[in-house]
């Protein structure tokens, strides 16, 4: 970490920096213990610019000769020492990460670049106000400052949001012109509205009850998943790859996050709009021990796991756990009562021989009363059963029987289901 600075900087250059960091940075996203800044070194006082923009000639150096924007992270309502804690424990874990081979650091999340950090008491009372103006409690005149690289993308949360104004359908966007403007905007570009905007926007069309946006209860999570299940959203199981791959080399490094929300993973997006790299941001709850109330390190993002699937899949897991189900029912009976279940095999397949629909309702009841002496509550799953294993042997005739079924009014909703599953296997 050649590029790192301690905490040298005089406290009249820091407050300089936050000041003009105020005055012409764009706050685009804050946090449970922070605002953060963008902040151009092209706006600033070339005395400043030259203080904390000047870098070793590095690899890293000549990265940022051509895109020289960061962000200034300004750490709100500690005491000292927290924002040391916090630069320490990125650098920890940036420093593992890149210990790796470079082929596995592409397999990996990253950790962004610590510039500068320091903790200092604020004196002017000027910059105190501008500061709360901002949303910076300075609690006993101190405060803690973050310079950092400056993550082009966003957080999981807002990414998620995204997805979810902009996959709601227009004809529900009616009478609701805050939502047709923010979908305009987010197809443009996902950096086109801020988190503030994504977050209100999304709250309205999905039913968020009341809570705080910077943490997601699990209320509004659970509503968040399932808005974006029934509106086809599959996530990018590269996600969840890295993240995972990268906690436990960090565990491995004993290294915990402890904090992985869905605001602490940032998406980095290509000119395409597709997920060019994951991050791991926030690391003030980061220890050498896993915080057992936090749950685990993929406690919360865990959650969103299930989006990884398609409805396709979803349905065939469906299917496949319906017919495994009912295979392991049908050789049990078949086993423990093989008079009695040749008997129910007869008359199914009376049935699929039989054209008069009137007949085929009579036959029913007779075969429904035979699996139910079998098994009870059990008896569509058996009958379901029997007519997937028949049909290994007589497909043409089991699905014009299920076919038939399937189009008639009178059969019951679990036989129905029953029946269109096994029949999308057949």
């Amino acid at each position: 970490m050649e590029n790192f600075k301690p905490e040298t900087e005089p406290r009249e250059s820091v407050e300089r920096l936050i000041e003009a960091s105020l005055e012409h940075g764009i706050k685009f996203d804050e946090g449970q213990n922070a605002i953060v800044l963008e902040v151009d070194p092209n706006d600033l006082e070339p005395e400043i610019r030259q203080q904390f923009f000047s870098f070793p000639e590095s690899e890293t150096a000549d990265k940022l000769s051509e895109d020289k924007t960061f962000v200034s992270k300004v750490l709100r309502v500690f005491s000292a020492g927290r924002s040391q804690k916090e630069a320490e424990n990125q650098i920890k874990a940036k420093d593992i990460i890149d210990s790796q081979s470079e082929e596995e650091r592409a397999k990996l999340a990253k950790v962004p670049e610590i510039y500068f950090h320091q903790d200092i008491s604020i004196h002017n009372d000027d910059l105190k106000q501008k500061l709360r103006q901002a949303g910076v409690e300075v609690s006993g005149d101190k405060l803690g400052v973050l310079l950092m690289y400056r993550v082009r993308g966003v957080d999981f949360l807002n990414y998620l949001l995204q997805e979810a104004i902009k996959r709601t359908p227009d004809k529900k966007l009616k009478n609701r012109s805050s939502a047709e403007f923010a979908k305009k905007q987010l197809e443009k570009s996902k950096s086109s509205l801020s988190t503030e905007e994504v977050f209100k926007v999304a709250s309205a069309l999905i039913g968020f009850e009341a809570s705080d946006r910077v943490r997601m209860n699990n209320t509004n999570r659970d509503r968040l998943l399932v808005y974006l299940q029934q509106h086809d959203f599959v996530l990018d199981e590269k996600i969840f790859n890295k993240l995972e791959r990268t906690l436990k080399l960090l565990n491995a490094n004993n290294f915990y996050h402890n904090d992985l929300t869905e605001r602490n993973a940032m998406l980095e997006f290509d000119e395409e709009g597709n997920i060019k790299d994951i991050y791991l941001i926030d690391f003030e709850k980061a220890a050498d021990f896993s915080d057992k109330d936090f749950g685990g390190e993929m406690a919360i993002l865990g959650h969103y796991k299930e989006s990884l699937k398609s409805k396709d899949e979803k349905l065939e897991e469906v299917v496949e756990q319906t017919i495994a189900s009912g295979e392991k029912l049908r050789l049990r009976v078949a086993k423990a009562k093989p008079i009695e279940y040749g008997d129910l095999q007869e008359q199914i397949l009376s049935i699929l021989g039989n054209e008069d629909s009137n007949n085929i309702a009579s036959q029913e009841k007779l075969v429904f009363a035979l699996a139910e002496g079998l098994v009870k509550d059990q008896a569509h799953e058996l009958l379901a059963a029997v007519l997937f294993d028949l049909a290994k042997t007589d497909a043409d005739r089991v699905k014009k029987y299920i076919s038939a079924r399937l189009a008639s009014k009178e059969i019951n909703n679990q036989y129905h289901n029953l029946l269109s599953r096994i029949n999308t296997k057949i």
